[in-house]
């Protein structure tokens, strides 16, 4: 009886440590999967980008920074919906995650584009749908995160780039009162 016991906690711990040492070992494979997703967006190469991005995403599908990658390379091919899906997906993650949500403030912008690969904005190359849903995503984080300059760096920046006038003027006049040092010499602020 003593001895059966014994087996049996045995292959308890040995499966608990298989177990242990599989989870690991998929976490290990998905940052190695993330990384040659990232290295192969930088050479170009967006269709293994988003096979590697998928395949991170399918080993740790709780990592938020996996899907702003395959929501930045979904842009590349104007699949739109899949990157908003995927925006929507890190966010729900991790709402106040302050890294993500500063990451999501380009792809939105982005994704407010006709054609994301556009090298200049003009107001005929803007994708009304998204471009609703750019302008309040911004309004939210100008709302949730007054007192965030980095956050509202970022927003006067593509508000700019979107010609939002007000918002970016209200923007503009909340960093004047936290950090009026960064309207002076932020190169995402100064022309």
């Amino acid at each position: 009886m003593k001895n059966s016991f014994r087996i049996l906690f045995s292959l308890f711990i040995i499966g608990c440590l298989i177990g242990v040492w599989i989870k690991f070992g998929s976490l290990f494979l998905a940052d190695y999967y993330s990384q040659k997703a990232e290295d192969a967006l930088e050479k170009g190469e967006y269709t293994s980008s988003l096979k590697y991005s998928t395949q991170a995403i399918a080993l740790n599908p709780k990592e938020e920074s996996y899907y702003r990658r395959r929501a930045k390379v979904s842009l590349i091919f104007s699949a739109k919906e899949d990157a908003l899906m995927d925006i929507n997906t890190a966010i729900e993650l991790n709402p106040k995650n302050l890294a993500t949500l500063r990451n999501v403030i380009p792809l939105m912008y982005y994704l407010s584009l006709q054609n994301p690969m556009a090298q200049n904005f003009s107001e005929e190359l803007v994708d009304l749908e998204y471009f609703t849903k750019a302008v309040e995503f911004y309004r939210y984080m100008f709302h949730i995160y007054p007192n965030d300059a980095g956050i509202l760096v970022s927003l006067a920046y593509y508000q700019g780039k979107l010609g939002l006038d007000e918002d970016l003027d209200q923007t503009l006049q909340r960093i004047r009162i936290l950090r009026p040092d960064l309207l002076e010499w932020h190169p995402l602020l100064v022309n």
